[in-house]
């Protein structure tokens, strides 16, 4: 039996989609732990944390339950269990983005639908009722099932499904397509309500690590020479978050520069640097950031 008086419980998903990108994101803010495959546990080193492998739906019950302190799980299912009330969500990841969103047979004219008396599938049943509550629908019913929702309008036990769509090619595959979305989702860190201190402090620690993988992951350094005449040219086209570093180089009319961009604006700026005569334009990953 393994000793967890002395630990803080962290459930993160044990399988699907969450899984292994909420693995890897614990591993870029240092927690490091080995799981064997026989257990749900696992101890983290040189840290009170213990992480429990839980299915993603249960996360948010057990932390709201006080069970374990902190969750990882996506939004959609808090929002499926009425829980906001009875979490604390701390932050928003950034990963498994996705859409709880309305879907049915493709040779349907959609643009004026009526979901009077319609017959749902889906994995979500409060979703799509307060869904449905919302556009004043009284007369409908839902099927709940808890797996492959899209093929039941083939199996005519649905007319329409509401499920997540993440590229949408699952739906389409089955001859369907999203007629409206009803919640965008991604990945959450959620704690539970009245922490301890020893839970407050690393539940700021936690969330302190996560902002900090979060930011590297959404800019560059990027490092070019250009040419003094070009410098305030430059200087507009990468500003980076004060200002970028320059350096004189041994050639005096030359400088290297380093700046902070956004991943999503790395082409656009090499191009604008390149339209300008910059060279030896390097762009490298952020492994860490601290603001």
């Amino acid at each position: 039996m393994m000793e967890l008086d002395d630990r803080i419980l962290f459930a993160i998903p044990k399988k699907g989609r969450l899984k292994d990108p909420t693995v890897s994101y614990l591993n870029k803010i240092g927690l490091s732990f080995h799981k064997n495959e026989r257990l749900d546990i696992a101890l983290c080193n040189n840290t009170p944390l213990a992480l429990i492998f839980l299915p993603a739906t249960d996360i948010p019950l057990y932390v709201a339950d006080g069970q374990v302190s902190y969750g990882i799980t996506g939004e959609d299912i808090i929002d499926e269990h009425n829980l906001y009330n009875h979490i604390e969500l701390i932050l928003k990841l950034g990963y498994g983005k996705c859409k709880i969103a309305v879907a049915g047979p493709k040779n349907i004219d959609y643009s004026r639908y009526n979901y009077n008396g319609v017959k749902i599938a889906t994995s979500f049943p409060n979703i799509t009722k307060k869904f449905l509550d919302r556009k004043g629908i009284k007369e409908y019913s839902i099927n709940e099932i808890s797996g492959s929702v899209e093929i039941s309008p083939s199996l005519k036990i649905a007319d329409i499904v509401v499920d997540i769509v993440e590229t949408g090619s699952t739906l389409k595959e089955a001859g369907l397509v999203v007629i409206e979305d009803i919640m965008e989702s991604q990945a959450v860190f959620i704690s539970k309500k009245n922490l301890s201190p020893i839970e407050e402090e690393w539940k700021n620690r936690l969330k302190e690590r996560f902002n900090s993988v979060i930011t590297a992951e959404r800019y560059y350094i990027i490092d070019y020479n250009i040419h003094k005449d070009k410098i305030k040219e430059a200087e507009k086209i990468t500003p980076g978050f004060n200002s970028p570093t320059i350096l004189p180089l041994l050639n005096s009319n030359w400088y290297a520069v380093r700046a902070v961009i956004k991943s999503e604006e790395k082409y656009e700026v090499i191009e604008r640097l390149k339209k300008i005569g910059a060279e030896a334009i390097i762009i490298s990953k952020m492994d860490y950031f601290v603001q």
